[in-house]
């Protein structure tokens, strides 16, 4: 079990829209900025409990990585990252080997939480938040498949 590449690096933040103009003024560009309601990330659970979170987000893309910033509108995940870390990096993904099954499963096996999980079973990429905070000092996300594409968000 182990992560095999740097996909995405997700940072809370109490702007998003401020946050992505400081990112531009470093030659970030372009953004993707939308607010990311429950029915867009349907089949969540937050520490194995059904959940959703409410959050503004803007998605950064090039051939390599992904830059996610979020800003939390609900209470959950993110608005407690804020509220205990203040803003910064929340969480890394990597593309996991084994895949995505198979890692998840070896992982709850040694004994390891997930703080959040989507799959729906119904076209939705699956994605899951590991707990390694006390490993790492952030989250850990993997993907069945690439992240997402924020596009796939829009009018749903």
């Amino acid at each position: 079990m182990k992560f095999k590449k740097l996909l995405q690096v997700g940072i809370v933040t109490a702007n998003v829209e401020e946050s992505v103009k400081q990112f531009q003024a470093f030659g970030f560009e372009p953004w993707t900025v939308l607010p990311f309601e429950p029915h867009m990330i349907p089949g969540m659970t937050m520490n194995g409990e059904p959940g959703d979170l409410r959050f503004k987000g803007a998605m950064y893309r090039d051939e390599n990585l992904e830059i996610e910033l979020i800003e939390p509108v609900s209470e959950g995940l993110f608005m407690d990252w804020l509220k205990e870390h203040g803003p910064g990096v929340h969480h890394l993904a990597f593309k996991p080997e084994p895949a995505y099954d198979d890692f998840v499963k070896e992982y709850h096996e040694k004994g390891y939480k997930t703080a959040l999980e989507v799959c729906d079973g119904e076209g939705t990429p699956c994605f899951s938040y590991l707990d390694t905070l006390a490993q790492l000092g952030f989250y850990t996300e993997i993907h069945h498949g690439a992240p997402g594409n924020p596009d796939d968000f829009i009018d749903k």
